[in-house]
């Protein structure tokens, strides 16, 4: 049997037709439809059951092609048995005049001027989750779900992408110098995460717009696979090169830091690059890659960029984003993926050092140590 909404009422609007798995929570919850509006349940395929809040002993079954109108006044929820597929409609009431004695379905009296409630109360069903919620009509509660973030306008999205591993030091072997920078190209290790970038984020459909680089070699080996694939040319940010490290420079750090060097130990206890004889700067680090990455976010409004850089750079990047500083951000793995938001007024951190492309487990703990090398605990270079 259809049960019939009053005469004189227009259509607003219907929802997405739901199933099983898709049905909003706050529909199985006890909830009242807008004031003004009224709703009428749609069964498509299978049994709804519809019950009102006051006749919990008198539920409806509702099989495919049938209807229950819904008045604005009355909770009820909806229950799903087996597999079904609906819709709600809403209606609002216009110039018609609704009896305030209306009967429907044979059920007691609504009155044409009751309470309405948005959503279920504590007094009966309790607080409905946001993310259970599925957007309403305009005419109809207004409810609120939660949403994947998206970019304001004018923002400037960043990939910021630590290099591939690079050669290693041997002892008594600096590594190659460029403009006083250790300049190592990418070990065999580091071509392959290189690929690896490549293949995940293709694979993504990421859109990127535009790839930039810095000073060092082993940016640009990192950036090349992917450049290729899309048939971009790289820029060169200068003010993304890694932190200079003064006397360490060469490798030497990679060394003092496994054999335990005092001032090793005071740089990771002090979170500060320049307690290394004659290093960068903290001020000057900081200054020249903000500088950096507000350059190219002013160039790339409403754009997703790809950066490639260094442990140091990204530790610092994090660290302006976050308001923070030490050595929090620093050690993000070779060939990882770190994700940045800039606005004109804030950087917003979306993820850091995402290395499933590289391996299928966060912890390393129990990982084999490397078949060459040493490998120092705590950090990556």
């Amino acid at each position: 049997m259809e049960r019939r909404l009053p005469a004189g009422l227009e259509h607003v609007r219907t929802t997405d037709v739901f199933d099983n798995t898709t049905v909003p929570a706050g529909l199985l919850r006890a909830h009242r439809v807008a004031d003004g509006v009224w709703g009428r349940l749609v069964v498509h395929t299978g049994t709804v059951t519809f019950v009102f809040e006051d006749a919990p002993d008198h539920p409806i079954s509702v099989g495919a092609g049938g209807t229950v109108a819904i008045p604005p006044a009355r909770q009820h929820h909806l229950e799903l048995d087996q597999p079904a597929t609906f819709a709600v409609e809403f209606h609002s009431i216009s110039t018609a005049t609704i009896p305030a004695t209306a009967t429907i379905l044979a059920t007691a009296t609504i009155p044409a001027t009751a309470t309405i409630l948005a959503t279920a109360t504590a007094a009966t069903s309790g607080a409905i989750e946001p993310s259970e919620l599925a957007t309403a009509p305009e005419a109809g509660p207004r409810q609120f779900r939660q949403h994947r973030f998206v970019p304001p306008p004018g923002a400037c999205e960043l990939l910021v992408v630590r290099h591939g591993e690079s050669e290693p030091m041997m002892e008594g072997e600096p590594l190659p110098l460029k403009d006083g920078h250790g300049d190592p190209a990418l070990a065999v290790e580091g071509l392959e995460q290189a690929e690896r970038i490549a293949d995940r984020l293709v694979a993504s459909g990421e859109r990127i717009a535009a790839i930039y680089v810095t000073t060092l070699q082993r940016t640009h080996q990192t950036a090349a696979p992917i450049a290729a694939r899309l048939g971009l040319e790289c820029c060169v940010e200068p003010d993304l090169r890694e932190v200079f490290l003064g006397d360490w420079e060469g490798g030497e750090l990679r060394k003092r830091v496994v054999d335990g060097d005092p001032v090793a130990v005071a740089m990771f206890q002090q979170g500060r690059w320049d307690v290394v004889p004659g290093a960068e700067t903290e001020a000057a680090l900081r200054a020249r890659v903000r500088a950096g990455i507000e350059r190219i976010a002013a160039a790339h409004a409403d754009q997703l960029v790809m950066v490639v850089v260094h442990g140091g750079v990204i530790g610092t990047i994090f660290n302006l984003a976050a308001g923070s500083t030490g050595f929090a951000f620093t050690g993000a793995d070779n060939g990882s993926i770190s994700h940045l938001v800039v606005t004109g007024d804030r950087w917003i951190v979306r993820c850091y050092n995402d290395t499933t492309h590289l391996r299928d487990r966060f912890s390393t703990i129990d990982e084999p140590p490397p078949a060459t090398g040493i490998r120092p605990a705590g950090i990556t270079f």
